[in-house]
């Protein structure tokens, strides 16, 4: 009975071992690191919005519990189908086409910019716009729609102010920044 119950045990222990080790087997890119390559921010005037110091801290805009985490996420590329293991029961499966570097994955009907690189290495920009106008406290923060650069004529349509000449006051503000997850 006791030689059972070890032989059981043993088995048991060879079991979890197997199912918690690193699956080297896997085929895809694993999510490697993340870095800030772009920030700026926008300072308004009578003559409209204006560039300032950017060697401000970006996280003192940006919290970092903003920007999306890659840190479990790996991805697959098989005939014509991405597929994007996350922190979720089921992976995120899209078609996916690469036009010189860039990758695009269709969503919803559309082909939307994705990340550039290749199979084996790629790096997906995002990039996140603020904004904050006089009598306001806090910045209004979100993720800009996917695409491969962004600059302050870009951020600023996804604002109220519209155009840089929009921003009158000395007290509107508009920054953003561009992240950089790498997948090797």
């Amino acid at each position: 009975m006791i030689l059972k119950k070890t032989y059981l045990l043993f088995i048991f222990i060879i079991l979890l071992s197997t199912a918690c080790s690193d699956d080297d087997s896997f085929d895809g890119l694993r999510y490697d690191s993340s870095e800030i390559i772009q920030f700026r921010v926008f300072a308004g005037s009578a003559n409209g919005g204006k560039s300032i110091d950017t060697t401000l801290n970006v996280t003192r805009y940006f919290p970092t519990s903003l920007f999306e985490s890659f840190t479990n996420t790996t991805i697959a590329f098989t005939d014509n189908i991405i597929t994007i293991m996350q922190n979720a029961p089921l992976p995120e499966k899209s078609l996916y086409r690469f036009e010189k570097n860039t990758l695009f994955i269709e969503s919803a009907g559309r082909w939307q910019y994705y990340g550039f690189g290749d199979k084996n290495n790629l790096t997906i920009n995002q990039h996140y716009i603020g904004y904050k106008r006089p009598g306001e406290e806090k910045y209004t923060l979100f993720r800009a729609n996917p695409q491969s650069n962004i600059d302050s004529l870009i951020a600023v349509t996804q604002t109220p102010y519209i155009t840089l000449k929009g921003m009158k006051s000395e007290k509107d503000t508009l920054i953003w920044c561009t992240r950089h997850s790498y997948f090797r």
